[in-house]
């Protein structure tokens, strides 16, 4: 399905025009919710100030005084979960539909972009992420090219494994150029997050020192990220 869909862009301005303006709202109205999410810090020294202001306004029996704070203090760490899972679930959707942004662009719409052969690839690994390990090939698919891009204002290496038939992006980024939420954390149950979007796959973890992004149909994608989870 996506190389057919590669072929149809190739040959069809209207459709490759067309297709970028979605992908271009959909990149706006993200940036939109993410730009609105509240600051978790600032929230939580508000909730505590106001809650802090009306306990000292009522004059509660001392017995009870203490029960109430600790009430609140409860409230106060509830809400504090609540923001830190919802910022970190926004990281990590900024990362991935970066990462789906920059495939769709570059691999599916075919925009220039200047592309370094596989020869060049140990410069740019060195110039990015020098610790790497960078496989020749992934699910069978050889090594194609790559270039030096930017994921959440990290330099990333991006590079694309395929055999003519189907292509997938793998992007490595220092992982502390990241912000520390984007990515599962490498010990948990749930090392790998993943995603889908109108048939394009992602799949996102960290592993000695990196965070890993990979783009494509969600299969493969599925598919390249388990490898990768094993070697790093």
């Amino acid at each position: 399905m996506q190389s057919e869909l590669a072929l149809h862009l190739e040959s069809c301005a209207a459709c490759r025009a067309r297709l970028q303006q979605e992908y271009e709202l959909d990149r706006l109205i993200t940036a939109a919710v993410n730009r609105a999410t509240p600051a978790a810090d600032e929230l939580v020294a508000h909730i505590e100030k106001r809650l802090e202001s009306k306990l000292t306004r009522r004059f509660f029996p001392w017995q009870w005084r203490w029960p109430a704070l600790a009430g609140a203090a409860a409230v106060v760490l509830f809400c504090a979960i609540l923001l830190t899972r919802f910022t970190s679930s926004n990281s990590m959707h900024a990362l991935c539909q970066d990462a789906m942004d920059d495939h769709r662009s570059e691999v599916v719409l075919r925009e220039p972009r200047r592309w370094h052969s596989v020869s060049e690839i140990n410069d740019l690994v060195r110039r990015t992420v020098p610790q790497a390990r960078i496989p020749q090939s992934i699910a069978g698919l050889p090594l194609e090219k790559g270039r030096i891009c930017g994921l959440l204002q990290a330099q990333a290496l991006h590079l694309v494994y395929g055999d003519g038939a189907q292509q997938v992006s793998v992007f490595f980024v220092l992982r502390q150029d990241l912000p520390s939420d984007s990515l599962p954390l490498q010990n948990s149950a749930k090392r790998l997050h993943q995603e889908n979007d109108a048939g394009i796959g992602v799949a996102s973890f960290a592993g000695q020192g990196l965070g890993v992004v990979v783009v494509g149909t969600p299969r493969l994608a599925r598919n390249v990220a388990d490898q990768l989870v094993r070697s790093l």
